[in-house]
């Protein structure tokens, strides 16, 4: 059941980016000395695309949507463009053992979407390409994009280059549901809420009535090293040791977590927790309270089809960090065996163009992930009608956390598994953080033989 779950919020979330890529991929490669962009927004002109040749050519594209998706918006395309070479090649980006299939049969898509979380795994692998002598050489304007965007990915890529292009900033929230609110007399949470304030208020929203156990705050497993840590890496990136003993922020949401599912009745056992169990517990059975989630067009069709008395702020917050939470982006990049990475870069530049941001996010919907920083052009966007009453003021009132190096081993350690693990054992929380300590020092020794 995680497996499914899981390939469904990957597909949903990088669905406007795949299409669009791919809608384009031949476009970009079929214009012959002529600019195959004009745009009224665009004030720098360096950001229209440039002249591309029309040689024959094949372009590949990491495809992650099935059959049904690549013969309607691939097929057609190929045969309009016959001259164009369209290779799809299916699989996950994120997944080590996928890559290195494509590295042993040499099918390393042109362009991929993912997120900064990989971005280590495709350096070690040797597929990493720095934008940064593209972007120079066009005078690409990075600014367009949403502040910190550009940051969190500098902070990433090989030698703190930009290893590739934001398509999407997703931003989260807290749901919560009024109903249990109003039973039990609370006011609704408001933005700014604190992570001791949250725990206190979940002591007051776990009760039973009438037979029913309803849980106050429900941190699903899937974003638990995402909400409760600001991003904050496991591992010190100098030194490779763990720091979740030392970091304030690690040894705080540890505390907050235990805090969180001792209280009595909000933690349901050993299968507790598996991939979106806090979504479900909120939107299918109605027995959570408040529970951190992504913000997206799927999460409010999901909510308002189940029951209408919901609503959202902002994700708790630190103390000592306000109007701070983690986040980050999904990106377009282009892997470092592409024979064409010119081409790919022009791709590149005319998908993220101003009218063809607002012309697809119109068609899909979902303006929450609006990637540019201008309030203008999201203005420009025509939503689904579900987010009609959605309040802006609340889904931008936080700031992503500022960007921190990573170690080169960071992606081998499970950050969400730490708290879970926590939550299922007997253990304290010094103890706990001395044993997991230790197993992950031997992690890193195993790892660092490897090499």
């Amino acid at each position: 059941m995680g497996d499914g779950r899981e390939e469904k919020q990957w597909s949903s979330l990088v669905w406007i980016g795949l299409i669009i890529a791919t809608t384009f991929l031949l476009y970009a490669c079929n214009k012959t000395n002529e600019k195959v962009l004009k745009e009224d927004h665009l004030t720098d002109e360096a950001n229209k695309n440039t002249v591309v040749n029309d040689e024959p050519i094949t372009l590949s594209i990491g495809w992650y949507q099935g059959d049904e998706y690549w013969d309607e918006f691939v097929q057609d395309l190929g045969e309009e463009f016959p001259h164009i070479t369209i290779e799809r090649v299916d699989g996950q980006p994120r997944d080590r053992e996928n890559l290195e299939e494509w590295i042993l049969g040499g099918k390393i898509p042109d362009i991929l979407s993912l997120t900064t979380n990989e971005f280590s795994l495709f350096t070690e692998l040797e597929l990493a390409y720095d934008l940064t002598s593209l972007l120079e050489e066009s005078s690409y304007d990075l600014t367009r994009f949403m502040e910190g965007n550009i940051d969190h990915i500098q902070m990433f890529s090989i030698n703190n280059g930009i290893q590739a292009l934001p398509f999407q900033s997703p931003r989260n929230v807290m749901y919560y549901n009024k109903d249990i609110f109003d039973m039990v007399g609370e006011p609704y949470p408001e933005v700014g809420l604190t992570w001791p304030e949250a725990v206190e208020l979940a002591r007051k929203l776990t009760i039973e009535r009438d037979g029913v156990q309803y849980r106050g705050l429900d941190i699903g497993d899937a974003f638990l090293g995402q909400f409760m840590t600001l991003d904050t890496p496991v591992l010190d990136p100098e030194t490779h040791e763990s720091q979740i003993s030392t970091n304030p922020v690690w040894r705080l949401a540890l505390e907050y977590v235990a805090d969180i599912y001792t209280i009595p009745g909000n933690f349901t056992g050993k299968d507790h927790f598996y991939w979106y169990s806090n979504w479900d517990a909120f939107v299918k059975d109605q027995v959570v309270a408040m529970t951190p989630h992504p913000f997206s067009s799927d999460a409010l069709k999901e909510a308002n089809e189940a029951f209408t008395n919901w609503g959202i702020t902002t994700i708790p917050e630190f103390e000592d960090y306000p109007g701070v939470a983690g986040g980050g982006a999904w990106t377009y990049g282009i892997s470092n065996t592409s024979e064409h990475k010119e081409a790919a870069f022009e791709v590149l530049k005319f998908l993220l163009a101003d009218e063809q941001l607002v012309k697809y996010y119109s068609i899909f919907g979902d303006i929450s992930r609006f990637p540019l920083d201008s309030p203008s052009l999201r203005e420009e966007v025509e939503p689904d009608p579900i987010f009609e009453n959605v309040d802006y003021d609340i889904l931008f009132a936080q700031e992503f956390a500022a960007p921190i190096a990573r170690s080169e081993f960071e992606n081998e350690i499970n950050r969400n598994g730490i708290f879970v693990d926590l939550v299922k054992s007997d253990l304290d929380v010094n103890t706990f953080i001395r044993e997991t300590e230790e197993k992950i020092t031997s992690i890193v020794a195993d790892l660092k033989g490897k090499k």
